[in-house]
Order: structure tokens, then C-alpha cells, then sequence
């Protein structure tokens, strides 16, 4: 059979192809609006044939009217086993944000230069490179972005606008990567879901709508889940007031920024050994010595008080003037006069937001965001040759701010991720995240991956220098697609 991926709404007016959970049956063919083009390169150290395929599959709801039209792009091996080969459905989080971060970042076969001089402006023009550490010489890669991000769009079906709901955008994107494996003859293909940030947290919702069988169709089942820069966890141990766990998480990510900056002393010891040190003390003392508040001895808070100075750069005086809760938000703001560190990575640091620019301007994002919006749109019109009038969403801070979580009892998100565990025994979970990255702290990832309640050694993490976006470093990158590349030639073993 062959390959479909673009459908066009002009295509759904005229009966063409239409695909969802109880949805028509896809016909043979590419829609017209489809680019199709023919590449090669070394991924792994091997040389891959592949196609990359960019269009649109349109996606219907229960009642078979369509509801969303999604945009993707596809990088498919070429070869006699390719409907056998692994393949990695991955999306970026937000919510509103399209997959343009981790396309331009880590898992497209090129990818944008970021300066190395993290003071420095971003470049102008952007310079694409190719990308030997994306995952193409084990995996096939379908980059999605969200309705209403990139060139997604809602159609109006979707009159409850359940794309903007956390089950419903859940739901969609489910019924995406169902549609998209039967249009592609992908059902012996070991399946992955990668999602990034607010992705993540998208994926262990993802995971349980995979499982039920829709429009006559069986249940997907995944060979493993990747999440990145992790969200599930900020539920339970986000930084609020009374949550002592989210001040404990929060301090090894401090100290791996104040380590970046020469705030603390390295002394001839390795990153490695000082965070795990401090991971340590943050688990057995300081989270002890918090949990107890103003009934600390006050010998004990002024020991307390010194030691996490040590590892912040801080003054003992400003932790004890703050009851000792560092937050990660108290943290950028302090660590040095009129200045604010970058949340997403601490790395960077910049002027605080200016007056119109609104309430959070992000020093690492001014630095980032603006390459990955130039690289993708190039990208996409001059290396694929993808033809659109509509400008390409990268990020959708309207529908990010409607965006309906659900009511005050609402689950926590680690839920629905043991939730698919009980249900999948044999569930395999890769985790990753920055160091530096004060948004989604690497302990919390650390925390995550020791109480999932999957065998032992179903659930890893993995940490590396930099930020939300540790794959803009270079060193980071190729770590990180070492134990990419590692987990699914073992899972995929295992799925087969």
C-alpha cells in the first residue's frame, strides 16, 4: 500500500481521504497537497536512504465529522523492511506549541546551529546543518504538531473545541497516530510517543487512548515512551508554598546553575559528584528540615541555611530571610541585581521582561526561540519543499491561555501514566532532562522514573547539561541520542 499523509480540507470537501477513530477508511494514494521528497545521510554513523513526506491527514470524531486537520512530517527509511521498522511519534508541549522545537533541535535529519556563546544575539540568518545524531538509522520519525499549532488547524467539528482541553487535545493526537499507522501500513512497526514538556504530560494520556480499540480498529500498543523535560510531575511537586518535596526538587538545579555560573567553588570535583552530593542533602536534610517549618531548632536552621547558601551562591542571610524555601522563581530573580535567569535554562541570563512585553519573557527563549522560528520556516519551503499561504504557528499564547486543565480535582498527570502501567505490565519509559533547567528541575525527572511502579529497569532517566532545550547543546545532544538510539533497538528487540 502506499504511503498517505497529506490530506487538505479542499480534499475532505470533495469526499477524498478522511481518517479517525470512527472514521472512513482511508483509499490508497497521496493527496495532491503532499511534499514528497527523496534525501540521504549518516545518522549513527550509518548511511540512510529516506523519503520525508509533509502534509496534512484529517482527523474525525466519534460522530465521523471531521475535527481537525494535522500537519506533519515524516522521515521514512527506505528499504525492503521498512513497514517493520520502528517509528517515533514526537510533539513538543505548550500547550500551544508546535513540534518545531524538537524538529530543528534533536530528531529532524537537520537541524539549526545555536551559538555556543550563550551571550550571544541569535544569528541572523540562521544556518541548518545536518543532523548525525537524529534517530533515522534505527527509527522512522513523525513529527506532529498539535490543532491549531504549525499548520494545524480545527475544522469545525470540533464545535466543543475539545482540541483546547487536556483530554481532548489528548484524544485528537491519539487518533492521529492511529489513523496515521493504518494509512501507512505501520502495524508491525514497534511504536514509540516522545513528547516534550507540557508533551509529556500529553503522552500519559496519549498512551491510555492508544489502548482502546476504535472504529473497528485494535488497540495500540507501544513499544516505549520518551518524555522530555518532563511536566507530569508538576502536580505534585511543583513550587508552592506548602510544598516542602517542590523547594527539595527545585535545589539540585539551582546548584547545577550556580555551578555553571562559578557561583559555588568547584575545588577539582566534577559536576556529577557536586549534584549528587547536593541530591543527597536535599532528600535527607534539607526536605527533613522543611517538612518541620517553624518548629526547626534554631541551630539546625542556621546549618540548614548555610548549606544551601553553599550550594546556591547565595547569602545564608537571604535563606533564612526566606524560611529557607528556595524556589526556583525566588532564585532567578535574586541570583544577581536588576537581572533574571533564564527559566527554561539557567544558563542565560537577561534583563527582566519590559514594559509591554507582558508578564514572563524568558531570557533563554529570547535567545532560542527566535533561531528554531527562522530554521523551521526555511526548513520546511526551501529543504522540503512545503508550499502553504498560512504562516506556520510555532507558538499559540492565545490558546495557551484558554486552555482548560480541568477542575481543581482533577488528576494529577503521573496518574494517568500508572494508569496505562496497570494496563501495560511490561511498559518501558524513558525520561530525560537539563540539568539546568529550572522549569521542570532534573530531580523531579529522577523522582518520576524511582516511583513509577513498572519492573525494574523499565524506567530510566537520563540527565545532560543545559536547559529545557538541552539539545541545543551539541555535547548534550549526542548523549542524548545515544540513549535514544539505545532504548529502542533494546525495546524494539523486545517488541518483536
Amino acid at each position: 500500500m502506499r504511503s498517505i499523509l497529506a490530506l487538505l480540507s479542499a480534499a475532505v470537501a470533495a469526499g477524498a481521504i478522511v481518517a479517525g477513530h470512527a472514521g472512513a477508511q482511508p483509499a490508497a494514494g497521496e493527496a495532491a497537497g503532499m511534499a514528497v521528497s527523496q534525501h540521504r545521510g549518516v545518522f549513527g554513523g550509518k548511511a540512510v536512504s529516506y523519503a520525508a513526506k509533509a502534509g496534512d491527514l484529517v482527523v474525525t470524531g466519534a460522530d465521523n465529522v471531521p475535527i481537525a486537520r494535522i500537519f506533519s512530517t515524516a522521515y521514512l527509511a527506505d528499504g525492503a523492511s521498512a513497514a517493520r521498522r520502528p517509528v517515533i511519534f514526537a510533539y513538543n508541549g505548550g500547550p500551544g506549541t508546535a513540534s518545531a522545537f524538537l524538529h530543528m533541535g534533536a530528531l529532524g535529519p537537520m537541524r539549526a546551529v545555536f551559538p555556543t556563546d550563550l551571550t550571544a544575539p541569535p544569528p541572523s540568518p540562521v544556518r541548518l546543518a545536518p543532523n548525525p545524531d537524529a534517530p533515522l538509522d534505527v527509527a522512522d520519525v513523525v513529527l506532529i504538531d498539535p490543532p491549531e499549532t504549525g499548520f494545524s488547524h480545527t475544522l469545525p467539528g470540533d464545535a466543543k473545541k475539545s482540541y483546547a482541553t487536556i483530554l481532548g487535545d489528548a484524544e485528537i493526537m491519539a487518533d492521529f497516530i492511529r489513523a496515521w499507522v493504518w494509512a501507512n501500513g505501520r502495524e508491525a512497526s514497534p511504536k514509540y510517543v516522545l513528547g516534550e514538556s507540557y508533551g509529556a504530560t500529553r503522552t500519559a494520556l496519549v498512551t491510555g487512548d492508544l489502548l482502546k480499540t476504535a472504529g473497528g480498529r485494535p488497540a495500540t500498543h507501544l513499544a516505549g515512551v520518551i518524555l522530555v523535560s518532563q511536566m507530569l510531575t508538576v502536580d505534585d511537586l511543583g513550587p508552592r508554598p506548602m510544598n516542602a518535596a517542590g523547594a527539595a526538587m527545585g535545589l539540585p538545579s539551582i546548584a547545577a546553575v550556580a555551578w555553571y555560573h562559578g557561583r559555588v567553588p568547584h575545588r577539582g570535583r566534577t559536576m556529577g559528584a557536586f549534584l549528587a552530593e547536593v541530591r543527597r542533602f536535599a532528600i535527607q536534610q534539607y526536605l527533613p528540615a522543611l517538612t518541620q517549618g517553624r518548629d526547626l531548632p534554631r541551630a539546625e536552621r542556621a546549618r540548614i541555611a548555610a548549606r544551601v547558601a553553599a550550594y546556591s551562591g547565595l547569602p545564608a542571610a537571604f535563606i533564612l530571610d526566606h524560611d529557607l524555601k528556595l524556589d526556583v522563581e525566588t532564585y532567578r530573580r535574586a541570583f544577581a541585581p536588576g537581572q533574571l535567569l533564564g527559566g527554561y535554562d539557567g544558563r542565560y541570563v537577561g534583563p527582566p521582561a519590559k514594559p509591554g512585553e507582558g508578564a514572563i519573557v524568558d531570557p533563554a527563549q529570547r535567545q532560542t526561540t527566535p533561531i528554531v522560528e527562522a530554521a523551521i520556516g526555511d526548513y520546511l519551503r526551501h529543504g522540503l519543499g512545503v508550499t502553504r499561504q498560512d504562516p506556520y504557528v510555532l507558538e499559540n499564547h492565545a490558546l495557551a491561555g484558554a486552555w482548560y486543565f480541568g477542575d481543581k480535582r482533577r488528576a494529577s498527570a503521573t496518574t494517568y501514566l500508572t494508569d496505562y502501567i496497570a494496563k501495560e505490565p511490561d511498559a518501558e519509559i524513558m525520561i530525560a532532562g537539563g540539568y539546568d533547567d529550572l522549569v521542570t528541575p532534573f530531580a523531579t525527572g529522577v523522582f518520576l522514573a524511582s516511583h513509577l511502579p513498572v519492573k525494574p529497569g523499565h524506567a530510566t532517566f537520563h540527565a545532560y547539561p543545559g536547559g529545557h532545550m538541552f539539545y541545543s547543546d551539541a555535547a548534550s545532544l549526542s548523549a542524548f541520542a545515544r540513549d535514544l538510539r539505545a532504548f529502542v533497538e533494546r525495546t524494539s528487540a523486545v517488541a518483536e
